[in-house]
């Protein structure tokens, strides 16, 4: 399901993912970026809490304050890649969450968000698989992160 925007909304929504990197790049946020041959995935996990109120409402997104995000990109040739993603999340008890990624197709760029519902102080280990090309393995990876 493609979840349709107004266009104003994607100027807000690429003004905030601009902000967003640039608070990942202070060490707040976690991201990182997957170089494989034909693609670069790109990821990040951050607090809903970041997300503007009217960006969120223009894409129907929750904000709480234990609610998390993981946004997923997928490029080919710096342009925007559909894939299917599916993945889990696994708190420090052992507890697994499964994420459900939701794609946002903007004008020139194409999202797969996921909400996390998580404990104050939480570590969270994230076990994501993409499929780029069903004639492929799907690709898998896991990073960890820890909310505050």
């Amino acid at each position: 399901m493609i979840l349709p925007s107004p266009k104003p909304a994607f100027l807000a929504l690429a003004l905030w993912l601009s902000a967003l990197g640039l608070y990942v790049l202070s060490g707040n946020g976690y991201a990182g970026q997957i170089d494989l041959s034909t693609h670069t995935i790109y990821y990040s996990a951050f607090p809903s809490r970041l997300i503007p109120t009217d960006v969120a409402g223009a894409h129907r997104l929750r904000r709480a304050d234990d609610l998390m995000m993981v946004n997923i990109t997928v490029q080919k040739m710096n342009e925007p890649a559909e894939a299917t993603i599916s993945g889990e999340v696994i708190n420090l008890l052992g507890q697994i969450q499964a994420l459900r990624f939701v794609p946002i197709k903007e004008a020139q760029a194409l999202y797969y968000l996921s909400e996390v519902i998580v404990d104050e102080r939480d570590w969270l280990r994230f076990k994501i698989r993409i499929e780029i090309d069903p004639e492929l393995d799907p690709y898998e990876f896991e990073f960890e992160r820890r909310f505050y």
